[in-house]
């Protein structure tokens, strides 16, 4: 899109200093034939700056675009990250649980093989 933008200001740049040149020699050369050219050349000229606004409005677009993409990964990370800390949660306390159940079934064994012993 730069590049673009670049090479459109630069015709238009070229095209008015062909005007400029056009109208410094308007007075070696037929005045009316210098006004035709001169008029062709501001058309060319508005019709550069009417691709210019075309490009910059597309850019324009583009960037908000990738705005809103940007934004809504922003939005999905700070969910998973969310949900992470959430599954982690869940996983330490059923961590805590299973460890609880073993131990008191650890117990109950031991208290059996006791018993048996005796």
């Amino acid at each position: 899109f730069e590049e673009s933008l670049t090479k459109l200001e630069k015709r238009i740049s070229l095209t008015f200093e062909d005007s400029q040149m056009i109208s410094e020699n308007a007075i070696d050369g037929g005045l009316r034939e210098q006004l035709e050219n001169l008029t062709k050349r501001l058309k060319e000229v508005k019709k550069l700056v009417g691709e210019s606004d075309v490009q910059l409005d597309g850019g324009e677009d583009q960037g908000e675009q990738a705005f809103n993409i940007a934004e809504k990964a922003h939005t999905i990370i700070h969910n998973v990250k969310e949900a992470l800390k959430t599954a982690q949660i869940h996983m330490i306390g059923d961590g805590k649980i299973a460890l609880r159940n073993a131990q008191e079934r650890s117990r109950k064994f031991g208290e059996g093989s006791e018993k048996m012993s005796d």
